[in-house]
């Protein structure tokens, strides 16, 4: 009888450790920063937030959730990008990314406009060609950057608003 109940207990035990160190772990893999970590802006970075029209609140939100993260391993910083309605802010951070300790702001500033519309899933190949050939010359030509995933759900990001409405026209008439 001793026997049994040491048994489970111990099967117990190690179920409670295995479910904290998941737990742990799935905590770690988080893609933004932790919400008790320091943030650090220098007297630099506050005035070109300052002339760029970002705030602070703005920055946290895309360290919090970045929509995409492109590592800069030549400038030891990663560039967190987060969509706001028509704009693309991008925010570069000391790397490693996410860092535990404290997160240092190196830059942040507006860069593109942006819009998303989907397009029919069946005309996803149409819209990209052979190898992207579409897209690509889209880009080219507009001077935008073109995104479709294979359900049809279609993100194009520029310079300017002329630039985005052009590839738009450009994806819409090869998705008939």
């Amino acid at each position: 009888m001793n026997d049994v109940i040491v048994l489970m207990l111990l099967g117990v035990i190690s179920t409670f450790v295995a479910l904290v160190y998941f737990a742990r772990k799935q905590k770690d893999t988080r893609s933004g920063s932790p919400d008790t970590t320091p943030v650090r802006y220098t007297t630099h970075v506050r005035q070109r937030m300052n002339e760029r029209g970002v705030t602070s609140e703005q920055v946290e939100s895309v360290l919090a959730n970045p929509a995409r993260r492109v590592p800069a391993p030549h400038e030891s910083s990663v560039r967190l990008e987060g969509d706001f309605a028509d704009r693309v802010l991008k925010v570069w951070v000391v790397a490693p990314w996410p860092n535990r300790h404290e997160i240092v702001i190196k830059s942040a500033a507006w860069t593109d406009f942006l819009i998303t519309f989907t397009i029919p899933a069946g005309t996803v190949s149409q819209v990209k060609g052979g190898g992207g050939k579409i897209i690509k010359e889209i880009e080219q030509t507009t001077g935008a950057r073109v995104a479709v995933d294979r359900q049809g759900a279609v993100r194009v990001s520029a310079k300017s608003r002329a630039s985005i409405e052009a590839a738009k026209q450009k994806v819409m008439g090869f998705a008939r």
